[in-house]
């Protein structure tokens, strides 16, 4: 049986969106070695939680809405550049979360661990909070985008509150991932400390 491939995210704003929206045009037109992100796509994942049978998605649409129940609302600011493994040998370039990564960290943590308990099984590997902007088709050629990049992303955006986060499916076709907005489940409005 198909399973369907699963994710969670959080949307970036509409103002971190148009940013990002205008330096992925500029950078594209530096270098086609890299598969640059569209736009409307972009997003910073929470957990990627794998191809799951369909009969898993009700299950867990549930847990998420009683964990977003239980978090507070909390802000998050996206700036600079970044790369994995690196800037100087890159294969995935993207701006990194600057403020509020504790919290997502958490909430990544949570989303893990409500999967696990419904019998997902995870890659394991460290939480770094980004939004991907593209990945290097052959490792380590991106050369003049990511150096464009380098100096081309703000070290500050716009900080936007992160009320909510969603499940996504995520569809391969040949042109690429298509994503699909399964659930939203919203936090908590802030309150006082």
């Amino acid at each position: 049986m198909a399973g369907v491939r699963l994710f969670t995210a959080v949307e970036l704003s509409e103002d971190s969106r148009e940013i990002l929206r205008g330096l992925l045009l500029k950078a594209a037109s530096y270098s086609k070695d890299v598969k640059w992100a569209q736009p409307q796509q972009l997003h910073v994942t929470l957990a990627f939680l794998g191809e799951q049978p369909e009969e898993r998605i009700s299950p867990m649409v549930q847990s998420l809405r009683r964990l977003g129940r239980s978090l507070k609302s909390f802000e998050m600011e996206l700036g600079g550049m970044g790369a994995f493994p690196n800037l100087n040998r890159p294969k995935v370039l993207f701006v990194p979360v600057t403020v509020g990564m504790g919290k997502m960290s958490q909430l990544a943590g949570s989303i893990c661990s409500e999967a696990h308990a419904l019998g997902m099984s995870l890659e394991s590997r460290d939480y770094h909070a980004h939004a991907t902007l593209g990945r290097v088709r052959k490792y380590g050629t991106p050369g003049p985008a990511a150096q464009w990049l380098q100096g081309a992303c703000p070290a500050r955006m716009k900080p936007q509150l992160v009320d909510r986060f969603a499940l996504i499916q995520s569809h391969l076709t040949s042109k690429g991932a298509d994503y699909q907005t399964l659930a939203e489940f919203p936090l908590e409005a802030q309150g006082n400390p």
